[in-house]
C-alpha cells in the first residue's frame, strides 16, 4: 500500500513543475519561470472570481491574464 499513496511534498514539486512546463510552453521566458508560477498562484483566484470558464479554460483564462498584466514575463 505504501507505494500507492503520494507523498504531498513530492506532489507538490509535481504540480509545481507541469505548471513551469505548462508556461514555458505558453511562452514565458525561461529564467522567468519561478516568477511566472508564483504569480499565477497568486492571481489564480482573483481572475477567476466572476469568470464561468471551467477546466482547462481557467488555466487559459488566468496565462492569458499573465499575459497582458505581466508582458515582460514572456517572450
Amino acid at each position: 500500500m505504501k507505494d500507492e499513496e503520494f507523498d504531498v511534498e513530492e506532489l507538490a514539486y509535481e504540480v509545481s513543475v507541469l505548471l513551469e512546463g505548462m508556461l514555458y510552453f505558453a511562452g514565458v521566458k525561461k529564467q522567468n519561470l519561478q516568477k511566472a508560477a508564483e504569480l499565477y498562484v497568486e492571481v489564480i483566484d482573483d481572475v477567476l472570481e466572476n469568470s464561468d470558464a471551467t477546466g482547462v479554460d481557467e488555466t487559459i483564462e488566468v496565462v492569458a491574464y499573465l499575459k497582458k498584466n505581466h508582458a515582460e514575463l514572456f517572450k
